[in-house]
């Protein structure tokens, strides 16, 4: 049976003792009944409390209530002061919890400016009669708390199964981004590069007035020797004077 079929059954137990109106004398029956309604109506609140809260509070009300009836003669048992850490966190920010310790048999006495839990009736008394029956219930409620804080525990891990898988995903679609980003850089500048090898360098217009001005000369000097410059074509074009007629006719 799940939690939400068992609170079901505890409140149809509830409103059956509700509509019987059957009373004992000594009252313990409607004792019951309200002590019923505060656990399961008032301290159970699962809207406003997380289920491990909750069962800090059943637990400590049990453990009051159980030691009262394993031992109704120790008085340790039977008093706590309002300033203990697990009293402080537990019981006393909770109302029902308040209600059903006052309805258990305890009250609260102040003496030096500190208060104290105090339970003082003795074997037998109603309120030690209907104790039992509280830690029943009380034990009831525990089991169903600890049933719900087991399924939020579950279901809390298997939401951060499910945020982790999905951060994985996101971070590896990051990383194909940057990946095929960097790729793309990377062929634009080979790209960039091998144009840039292919087209000759500009010269400055210092270097192309220079270039000019050379050009220029190598003109001028071939057309004033009329030849190329070197040895061999001087060599050729060099005039000889003849020393005799027939040797002047045989240079002609």
């Amino acid at each position: 049976m799940d939690v939400d079929a068992k609170r079901q059954e505890q409140q149809a137990r509830y409103e059956s003792l509700a509509q019987t109106r059957s009373h004992d004398a000594d009252g313990s029956s409607s004792t019951r009944l309200e002590a019923m309604r505060l656990i399961h109506s008032k301290i159970m609140d699962y809207k406003h409390e997380h289920p491990a809260n909750l069962r800090k509070t059943i637990e400590l009300l049990l453990k009051l209530c159980q030691n009262i009836c394993d031992a109704p003669d120790d008085p340790r048992f039977k008093r706590i002061r309002a300033r203990n850490s697990a009293f402080a966190a537990s019981i006393a920010p909770n109302t029902g919890a308040l209600k059903l310790m006052s309805l258990s048999g305890w009250h609260a006495v102040t003496d030096n400016l500190e208060k104290t839990w105090i339970f003082e009736h003795a074997p037998g008394t109603p309120q030690m009669r209907v104790l039992p029956d509280i830690v029943q219930e009380l034990q009831k409620a525990l089991d169903e708390v600890n049933k719900k804080d087991q399924m939020s525990n579950t279901s809390g891990k298997k939401r951060q199964e499910q945020e982790r898988h999905q951060a994985a995903l996101r971070q590896i679609e990051e990383d194909r981004r940057d990946r095929q980003e960097r790729q793309a850089r990377q062929r634009e500048a080979e790209l960039a590069s091998s144009t840039a090898a292919d087209v000759p360098d500009e010269e400055s217009p210092a270097e192309q007035a220079v270039g000019s001005s050379r050009q220029q000369e190598s003109l001028e000097h071939w057309l004033h020797d009329g030849a190329p410059s070197n040895g061999a074509g001087r060599a050729r074009r060099r005039h000889v004077t003849p020393s005799s007629p027939d040797e002047a006719d045989r240079v002609g």
